[in-house]
């Protein structure tokens, strides 16, 4: 009896510690934080969301992916984010943090699909690189002469013959971005592991050829704007709402699309997710429904408005 006596009184208490982080007049604005990729697509929802249903617009950071997790798994209450957008999974570590914090109902939704993309501007005469070609030009150090060697490159055509005679500049989001994150992943580490496997992990280089630019993807497009001897890293849905400004280069020969980027043939494809915080639904207004959102014809039929903005769904 005295045991049961403890349980219940250890359950009162949680109880109550989760009833101090949400007050009784529940939250009225959704808080969402997390990836710049996926950014566009929540403020896209979020300005239907208050006329369609007649809840308060959330409010949204792009914070990056990374960021944007350890924000998300912080803790339970009302000081703590309710959804984090994500251009990756989650991990098994972020999983665990989360869970140690008490964010034990963790709500996994899939967005779409998306890809990393290699762009220039419009008028730049770079058409064609492959994954080695980028892994040369941006490694920290090289392996030449049988050496081990710091990065001596300059030109593109130094790294390939049959590249233009112009300056090595590659413009990439911040390292608190899964976008530089998957693009290290794929393209520095596994060309690596691949062609020079005593010198894994590789970091890219810091000597001014690669230029971390923004945590916002859409400023390393304006950039590109204005540099004809530049190629930048950004997300799918910056080259679709920028198509008078940057075009794509070709990735091993393959473009970025729609078919591309669904049928996961573009080797920098990935997908979208949205993580809910299932202990917040029915605390916070609107949770369930902004969620919902993300899957109605209106966003992601045909003429969607989320498919206008350069999400890419599975039809």
């Amino acid at each position: 009896m005295k045991h049961k006596i403890q349980i219940m009184a250890r359950g009162l208490f949680f109880l109550t510690i989760f009833l101090m982080a949400f007050p009784a007049n529940a939250r009225e604005r959704i808080r969402i934080v997390g990836s710049t990729a996926v950014y566009g697509f929540s403020t896209a929802v979020a300005e239907r969301f208050d006329k369609m249903t007649g809840f308060k617009a959330p409010i949204i950071e792009a914070t990056g992916t990374g960021g944007g997790i350890n924000l998300f798994c912080g803790g339970v209450g009302d000081k703590y984010p309710d959804i984090v957008n994500t251009s990756r999974p989650m991990s098994k570590a972020e999983i665990s943090i989360c869970k140690k914090n008490n964010v034990k109902d963790i709500r996994e939704i899939v967005i779409g699909h998306d890809g990393i993309v290699i762009g220039a501007n419009i008028d730049d005469d770079m058409s064609d690189l492959s994954a080695q070609d980028l892994f040369i030009a941006l490694s920290e150090k090289l392996i030449i002469n049988g050496k081990v060697v710091n990065n001596p490159y300059t030109h593109w055509n130094q790294v390939n013959p049959s590249l233009p005679n112009k300056p090595i500049i590659v413009l990439g989001p911040t390292s608190s971005l899964a976008t530089r994150e998957v693009f290290e992943d794929i393209i520095i580490q596994c060309q690596c592991k691949k062609t020079m496997p005593s010198l894994f992990p590789m970091s890219i280089r810091t000597d001014g050829h690669f230029i971390e630019v923004s945590e916002h993807e859409n400023v390393i497009v304006q950039r590109l704007n204005g540099n004809k001897n530049a190629v930048g890293i950004f997300s799918y849905s910056f080259l679709v709402q920028n198509q008078d400004r940057v075009k794509p280069i070709r990735l091993d020969g393959i473009l970025p699309n729609k078919e591309t980027i669904r049928n996961g043939t573009y080797p920098l494809s990935r997908m979208l997710y949205m993580y809910i915080k299932g202990e917040h639904v029915g605390k916070v207004a609107g949770l369930e429904e902004f969620a919902k959102m993300f899957k109605t014809k209106d966003a992601i039929g045909p003429n969607g408005h989320l498919v206008k903005k350069g999400l890419v769904t599975d039809k």
